[in-house]
């Protein structure tokens, strides 16, 4: 961030206090040794705290020395990266800093490094073993051009490109390197990613027309090599998905054992990985600590899923540690089936194709219209309550607040249409 963008102030020789607009105060230290800078920020404390972890930071680095960062490795600042991101997602903020990622992402971000950045060969190294002071633009811009032809999505590609990155913010921060080698890269050189759809909301009439299309007949009558395709068993899918707000992975990845039909208790327990034709699908747990959660069912969602028990019963599966919905192998069905299921239900319906995500985010609309404290929308969404409140609850006030807006204004006569007069050299125009 440029300062441009915060005020700061100089409180000691290397210490800085940077405020920014919203209101969150950063404090930096810069301490240099043998020709290299050592920078640490902190921020939710106070300026004697932060002159105290200033003057600890300097007498660390005069006692340890300047470190040899241009002998370092990548790939062994990414080592001694995951291994002090580890402990502070295992001190979980008990010693005043917020880690980065919880301990799932590292897990990706790990795997995500070993596929896709180690087996990238610089000259006949791997890129693990360039010395950071050679890692420079030319060689991230390489890296990407390889990532590309690698036939991996683009949103695998940042995800790597994530991994690489946050190693690099932690040698930023110890001051084993400078700059940022990606950052120098041209935006027009990174890899892209498809943007989600933005401000797609459907309404209550809307969502029941897609689960009476997927309850059509001309939904159910695909058929394909004799049997029936996965899309057209998959009614029950479309509702729950409407009516529970749950992600596409954790619908795909519900077990009859996280479905408690006598409490009417739903349970997130997992998610299933996405299909690709590399990769074996499989069921692993939440990405985030809140993914794993329970809440009462709506009324409609407890109908579908106990009409889907029945479908499943009839192929004598159905028992706790099946699969909620399987295609007619009795095989679990793979996310994209569901997605393309979906597609073709609100393509049925005459609302055009939409992927499951829709649904997600207008169930979310209808639970921030109906007023549900934003701590119980926490329990039935997924994610943290200050996301729900800045993406629905916050627009629904702002939409509410420009509508009594403009009711007070035309209360006052002001909108009405009038017609005014003016004289222009005496001549009067209307």
């Amino acid at each position: 961030m440029s300062a441009a963008e915060y005020d700061k102030e100089k409180l000691a020789p290397g210490l800085e206090e940077r405020r920014f607009p919203s209101g969150k105060v950063v404090y930096a230290s810069f301490v240099y040794a043998d020709g290299q800078r050592f920078y640490k920020q902190w921020e939710g404390i106070t300026r004697t705290e932060a002159r105290r972890l200033h003057d600890q930071h300097r007498n660390e680095v005069k006692n340890e020395g300047a470190r040899p960062n241009a002998a370092m490795t990548l790939g062994q600042l990414r080592d001694e990266a995951y291994t002090h991101y580890e402990q502070l997602a295992k001190l979980d903020g008990a010693n005043g800093k917020k880690p980065p990622l919880a301990l799932p992402a590292l897990g990706n971000y790990r795997t995500a490094w070993a596929k896709r950045i180690s087996p990238y060969r610089v000259g006949a190294r791997s890129i693990d073993d360039l010395k950071l002071s050679d890692l420079d633009k030319r060689v991230v811009s390489k890296w990407l051009v390889w990532l590309a032809q690698q036939n991996v999505a683009p949103s695998t590609q940042n995800g790597t490109l994530s991994a690489l990155r946050t190693v690099l913010r932690y040698g930023r921060d110890q001051g084993v390197i400078q700059g940022d080698p990606v950052g120098d890269v041209p935006v027009g050189q990174r890899p892209s990613q498809k943007a989600r759809e933005e401000g797609i909301v459907f309404g209550v009439a809307e969502l029941e027309r897609i689960v009476e299309a997927a309850h059509s007949p001309r939904f159910n009558s695909v058929s394909e090599h004799g049997g029936n395709r996965p899309q057209a068993m998959l009614s029950n899918v479309i509702a729950i998905l409407i009516y529970s707000g749950l992600r596409l992975s954790e619908v795909a990845g519900l077990r009859w054992s996280d479905v408690d039909m006598v409490g009417q208790v739903l349970t997130v327990s997992g998610q299933r990985a996405r299909h690709r034709a590399d990769e074996q699908a499989s069921t692993k747990a939440p990405k985030v600590e809140r993914g794993l959660r329970s809440f009462r069912m709506l009324p409609a969602l407890y109908e579908a899923l106990l009409a889907q028990l029945d479908h499943e019963t009839e192929k004598k599966l159905g028992n706790p540690g099946d699969f909620v919905f399987t295609d007619f192998r009795g095989e679990p069905v793979r996310v994209d089936q569901i997605k393309s299921a979906f597609r073709r239900a609100t393509r049925l319906a005459g609302l055009g194709e939409h992927g499951p995500q829709v649904a997600r985010r207008s169930f979310a609309t209808q639970v921030a219209h109906q007023n549900i404290p934003a701590v119980e929308a926490e329990a039935i969404m997924g994610h943290s309550a200050a996301v729900f409140d800045s993406n629905y609850a916050k627009k629904l006030r702002e939409a509410r607040q420009l509508e009594e807006n403009l009711a007070r204004l035309s209360s006052t006569g002001f909108g009405k249409a009038h017609i005014i007069h003016i004289h222009v050299d005496d001549e009067e125009v209307a």
